[in-house]
This record gives structure tokens, C-alpha cells and sequence, in this order.
């Protein structure tokens, strides 16, 4: 009897399979960390828009008409609330954050804050974004805006 040293072909493959279960968890939860990041970077943003708005508004009496886009500024008459929308923070490929004016009604877009009457004035607004992992209870709202669809916004506080 000769006293070998070494692995047999199946230690080999149980060590192989077991740092590939590792690895595979490892890939896994640093994924979903990312994607959380990404999420809690999202409402951060569309936080720092909302005070913005809030101020302008504070100052105009309405909100901003038309589209805000990301690198757009929040401006009126000399003062800026916030100097550049800032980008969804995946790399090109994510849904950008949308803005859509409402009149006082909350619903009615098409709002025109030249109105001398301030009938029509933007009163109302949603910001949108698009979140990698929504929570499930309950299912989130689905929100239509510039053609994209949103599972998460806000609004005037």
C-alpha cells in the first residue's frame, strides 16, 4: 500500500462547486447593493428637485411651466433654486427624471404662468423616476410621463 499525497477528483470537485456557490451569492448581493444605491441616490435627487421647486415657488407663486431635464438649471429672474437637474445615475441607459407642470387642478397639464388671470398657473407638478427594485407591498403606482412609464414620484409638500 502506497500512502499517496494529494486530492482525489471529487474533493476537487466539491471545493470547485463550493466557491462557485460562494461566488455566484457574492455577485448576487453586490448587484442588489448597487441597485439599492442607485435607488437611494434616485430619491435623493428628485428630493433636491422638490425643495427647489418649493422655492421657486415660494418666490413665483407657481411652478415652473414646461420640461426640466437633467443638466437644466431651476432659475427665475436672477435666482437660481438649482443649478443643473441632475442625471438618473445609471450610466445612459436608465430612464431620465421627468417633470410635468399641472394646473390647480392637479391634473390638467398646458399650464401658462403669463396668464395675467393666474387661472391657468402651474400650481401642481409630479417628478418622476425609475427605480430598479420598487418596493412590492404594496405594488407601486404607475406613472406616465414624456413617454416613459415611472413607479416612483413626488410633489408639492
Amino acid at each position: 500500500m502506497s500512502a499517496t499525497k494529494g486530492f482525489t477528483l471529487i474533493e476537487l470537485m466539491v471545493a470547485i462547486a463550493i466557491m462557485a456557490v460562494v461566488f455566484g451569492v457574492i455577485i448576487t448581493s453586490s448587484s442588489a447593493v448597487k441597485q439599492g444605491s442607485r435607488d437611494t441616490t434616485r430619491k435623493s435627487d428628485l428630493a433636491k428637485i422638490q425643495t427647489a421647486l418649493e422655492e421657486y415657488h415660494a418666490d413665483q407663486i407657481s411652478y415652473p411651466s414646461g420640461t426640466l431635464s437633467s443638466g437644466d438649471s431651476i432659475s427665475s429672474g436672477g435666482h437660481t433654486y438649482l443649478s443643473s437637474i441632475p442625471a438618473d445615475p445609471s450610466q445612459g441607459t436608465a430612464t431620465p427624471y421627468c417633470y410635468t407642470a399641472f394646473k390647480a387642478d392637479g391634473v390638467t397639464t398646458g399650464c401658462d404662468n403669463t396668464d395675467p388671470s393666474q387661472a391657468n398657473h402651474c400650481q401642481s407638478y409630479g417628478v418622476y423616476a425609475q427605480l430598479e427594485n420598487p418596493p412590492t407591498s404594496p405594488p407601486p403606482p404607475s406613472y406616465s410621463c414624456g413617454g416613459n412609464t415611472y413607479n416612483y414620484s413626488v410633489g408639492p409638500q
